[in-house]
């Protein structure tokens, strides 16, 4: 069940890290800070959200 369980969830969520909106919420949110690299399960994909954070930033 467990196993079922988790599949589903990484299924569901695994375009997440991916979408600029919930990347850049994780690094602006003070809870993350210091700690951005365990909640990006990709190392591009942190990369990419500060890239994204950085031209939304001079918009």
């Amino acid at each position: 069940m467990k196993s079922t369980l988790l599949e589903a969830v990484e299924t569901r969520f695994a375009e997440v890290e991916e979408k600029p909106l919930y990347s850049i919420a994780t690094l602006v949110d003070p809870r993350y800070k210091d700690r951005q690299v365990q909640f990006f399960t990709k190392s591009g994909n942190l990369r990419l959200a500060t890239d994204n954070l950085i031209l939304e930033w001079r918009r």
